[in-house]
């Protein structure tokens, strides 16, 4: 019997590190998994803290891969270099600031709409929205304003954020509402989804802190 809840936690595990770097709402992914995939004794309490703590695992891997990056510190680094590193987690405090605000919210949006309903409706959602965008910013021919990350403005990073405090909303991707944010607002794809990637590091361990 043990084994089995093994091979249902190794389960879960692979849906999240398939889709917390998709747009497509790991959790609300977990969500639904859920409904197949139960573990014995399984609540909504100890559910809840699960669907959040699971993702720090993604959330460590960006982490490692753009350690160097992140890190101000690494021997080597230029003046230029260390300069932009700060600005860049100075960008990340300012697009956390929206779900700071908030966040007391999330109990609130996990009591009444974590069930697969509302996440499949949301999935919908945010399937069309990319679409759409698609498609205007082709038939329009809009070309992004910003390309370089370390050029995104503290103005756009705050408009990135507001629109990361969607995905309390269970169903909603995180990655997918900032993505869609910063399309909006003439961000490549490229740079936003790579600031999101950075952006998710204060989230989730905040998240999963509180959870815990």
């Amino acid at each position: 019997m043990y084994f089995i809840e093994i091979l249902k936690s190794i389960f879960f595990g692979i849906v999240e590190g398939i889709t917390e770097w998709l747009p497509i709402s790991s959790t609300g992914h977990l969500i639904l998994v859920e409904e197949f995939v139960q573990y014995k004794d399984q609540n909504e309490a100890f559910m809840s803290m699960f669907n959040v703590v699971i993702q720090l695992g993604a959330i460590l891997a960006v982490m490692v891969i753009y350690f160097n990056k992140l890190n101000p510190f690494k021997p080597g680094k230029t003046k230029v270099e260390v300069r932009r590193t700060w600005q860049l987690w100075s960008k990340v405090f300012v697009a956390t600031l929206p779900l700071l605000l908030v966040f007391k919210l999330d109990d609130w949006f996990d009591a009444n709409f974590h069930n697969m309903v509302s996440v499949a409706i949301m999935l919908i959602i945010y399937g069309v929205a990319f679409i759409y965008l698609e498609k205007r910013n082709k038939a329009q021919d809009i070309e992004p304003t910003v390309t370089e990350l370390d050029k995104l403005p503290y103005k756009t990073a705050l408009y990135i954020g507001l629109f990361q405090v969607l995905a309390l909303f269970p169903g909603t991707s995180r990655s997918g509402a900032t993505i869609v944010g910063g399309l909006l607002n003439g961000t490549s794809r490229s740079v936003v989804t790579e600031f999101t990637f950075y952006l998710g590091i204060p989230v989730m361990f905040g998240a999963s802190a509180l959870k815990i």
